[in-house]
């Protein structure tokens, strides 16, 4: 039974490659429809077609994204538009009333950061007067505009982080997300054959699993999330009669054993060498969201004199620390990390040395890692053999648990 409960569905470019899928996508949220009346859909770009715009764009200026990032906002938000337009024409041809909404229609207001802007509110009075109409409502994902009336981009995911937003917003119960991937799993199942699918997995396991590399549901949506404690609902749009995998609950704080959830893999990493550090740390960001640090200590507090020379940043997030710290950055995104999402990691006291174990049995060693209970973390340098790593410490962790 649906009750007043708006329904919030999410469906990503691989849903919507082809106007046969966008056909597909439009019987599914019919059907959703049918069985609530208030749906909103957030829709990404067709298939490859932001990255296919970038590279236009870079085509006319190399270094756009840097020296242009305002126009390339302009550029890439035109993907959405186009999905969002021709997802509402197929719904109508289904004899449902639909309405398609950019970021800025929408009431997505965000910061002026162009190209990894943050939602900072919603004003969906729009969307509200809509589903009052009966209409399904099409929001284009991905977008917003700044409080300075520009056009913004919420960068890689951004319409996960839209999906979630509008799902906390309209105070929804569940959130529906449809992509080629229908559950979290223990590792990525296009590369580990014996990957294990979760049924259900809690937020915060979720989330740093997706901050850590895994691709079902980007991190930021899956912070929302864990944060407002709404249920995801992750299907897939190729096979929608499957149960869907399931982002909710908390962990359980009773029975916190080691335990390893998923073995995640996280590419072009850069590295950050700061010459001063004064303790305590706090002039440099020490937030799981902006960098990964190789550490012994689960406090992040409390660190030994020259412990925070070197940092490990996602090669799609800028690191700005703070006015007044030298630093060297180095130009190539020359690392890679492995992590192992789990619980009372640091309760096995062999953890590190047999992952380091493995991986030296392939030539590679661990430039920094970073151990708390939640997750160990390993940096190397980027390699070729990274998939066949992935699948020797998936059997050693997660299929040898005798």
């Amino acid at each position: 039974m649906c009750l007043s409960d708006i329904r919030v569905l999410k469906f990503g470019g691989s849903s919507l490659a082809s106007p046969e899928l966008i056909h597909k996508v439009a019987q599914i949220i019919a059907d959703h429809y049918h069985a609530c009346k208030k749906v909103v859909v957030v829709v990404s770009a067709m298939g490859k077609s932001t990255d296919e715009l970038i590279q236009l764009a870079k085509k006319v200026s190399p270094n756009a994204p840097l020296k242009h990032s305002r126009e390339v906002d302009m550029l890439v938000s035109v993907g959405e538009r186009i999905s969002m337009s021709l997802v509402s024409m197929a719904i109508r041809d289904l004899g449902i009333e639909a309405v398609s909404l950019t970021g800025s229609q929408s009431g997505i207001i965000t910061t002026e950061s162009h190209g990894e802007a943050e939602i900072l509110e919603i004003k969906g009075e729009r969307i509200l007067k809509n589903l009052e109409e009966k209409k399904v409502v099409i929001v284009a994902g991905f977008q917003g505009v700044s409080r300075e009336k520009e056009i913004t981009t919420l960068g890689r995911g951004g319409s996960d982080t839209t999906a979630l937003a509008l799902a906390h917003f309209l105070q929804s119960s569940s959130a529906y997300i449809y992509s080629d991937v229908d559950a979290y799993y223990s590792a990525d199942p296009k590369v580990v054959k014996n990957a294990l699918r979760y049924e259900k997995i809690p937020w915060e396991i979720g989330f740093l699993s997706s901050y850590f590399g895994a691709k079902v549901l980007h991190s930021r949506a899956a912070k929302i999330a864990a944060k407002q404690h709404l249920q995801v609902q992750m299907l897939s749009t190729f096979n929608p009669q499957r149960s869907p995998g399931l982002l909710e609950g908390d962990i359980d704080a009773k029975n916190q054993l080691f335990q390893v959830f998923t073995l995640n893999l996280k590419k072009d990493l850069k590295k950050l060498t700061t010459d001063k550090c004064a303790l305590p740390c706090k002039d440099i960001p020490l937030e799981i969201e902006d960098c990964f640090m190789p550490s012994y200590f689960e406090n992040r507090i409390e660190f030994p004199a020259g412990a925070l020379k070197t940092f490990f940043y996602s090669y799609e997030k800028n690191l700005n620390p703070q006015e007044g710290l030298e630093k060297k950055l180095l130009n190539e995104a020359g690392y890679q990390s492995f992590t192992l999402v789990g619980t009372g990691l640091l309760q096995k006291k062999t953890l590190l040395q047999e992952a380091e174990k493995i991986l030296m049995s392939f030539g590679v060693e661990i430039e920094g890692y970073d151990w708390t209970n939640l997750y160990l973390v390993l940096i190397t340098k980027k390699l070729d053999a990274d998939q066949k790593i992935l699948q020797s410490l998936h059997e050693h962790f997660l299929e040898n648990t005798n």
